[in-house]
């Protein structure tokens, strides 16, 4: 057992694929929680590691949950994190580190993420997330991505510019990753600023479909495309009893669209310095 961490078994899993989903930090419309919970279910799971709550959460953030039958306390439910080792349609292996995001100790707990990395012989990490952003829900969910190699960037695009912002955990395990020779990137689903407070499924299916695209991994998505369906018509039905928020939606289709158009008629030559000019229009827009 390590200090914070306890490996429980390791079966050969050949080169298996490390996604990360960790609860705490930025995750709008329940994105990134809704696809690694969908995942994992597919999956049929088992618990590989375990890591010690005690020295990585703070209890008064994240208290454990009491449960009581008829006054009688029957259980306490303490939060957890933990690795999780599965397989996907394809029999491909995948390890899911799900739980908490770590309150104490980033740096050693992401060394320790790497290390198990490490033992397992992971090919690929990737770190799952969401924001809100000006992007209208009734246009396909859009993904961005983070990474410490410009491969990744270029294949499935990123924000252009400097930019600083806090960072979460899944960040610093990103970046010990690359300092180690492991390939990494973080995958961003973009929400609708006015949804991000909504469950948004749309978002979700966005991720796994990426993932599929660049790990080879088949998760099923029919499920979510049904919830997508439905959480569209309910914001639907929420903005449509409002004219402004309509006018609003209606705009936001539009400069969507524009983006869209101009973005069909880059030359792969000028793509870069075009973007950087869209960019700088949007931000002067805010």
């Amino acid at each position: 057992m390590s200090e914070i961490y306890e490996l429980h078994e390791c079966p050969d899993l050949g080169e298996p694929t490390l996604i990360i989903g960790l609860q705490g930090w930025v995750d709008s419309g329940l994105v990134a929680h809704t696809a690694i919970t969908s995942m994992i279910e597919s999956s049929e799971t088992v618990t590989v590691a375990t890591f010690d709550a005690d020295a990585l959460l703070d209890h008064r953030a994240r208290r454990p949950t009491l449960r009581l039958v008829d006054g009688i306390t029957t259980e306490l439910i303490w939060p957890s994190i933990e690795m999780k080792a599965g397989f996907d349609e394809n029999g491909q292996a995948v390890l899911f580190l799900v739980g908490d995001e770590p309150d104490h100790q980033w740096r050693r707990f992401s060394k320790a993420v790497i290390a198990i990395a490490d033992q397992f012989n992971v090919n690929y990490l990737v770190g799952l997330g969401a924001y809100p952003t000006a992007m209208p829900h009734t246009r396909p969910a859009s993904v961005i991505a983070t990474s410490t190699q410009q491969r990744f960037l270029t294949q499935i695009g990123s924000i252009e510019g400097r930019i600083e912002v806090p960072a979460g955990v899944s960040s610093a395990i990103e970046y010990e990753a690359g300092q180690q020779g492991i390939e990494a990137f973080s995958l961003w689903a973009q929400v609708p600023h006015y949804a991000s407070n909504l469950s948004f499924p749309a978002g979700s299916v966005a991720l796994i479909e990426k993932i599929r695209e660049h790990t080879g991994l088949e998760f099923p998505v029919g499920k979510l495309i049904e919830s997508s369906i439905e959480a569209k018509q309910h914001i639907d039905a929420l903005i449509e009893n409002n004219p402004e928020h309509a006018d609003i939606v209606r705009q936001l289709e539009e400069q969507y669209d524009e983006q869209q158009a101009l973005l069909n008629r880059i030359d792969p030559e000028d793509g870069a310095e075009l973007v950087a000019e869209l960019e700088q229009f949007l931000r002067e827009q805010d």
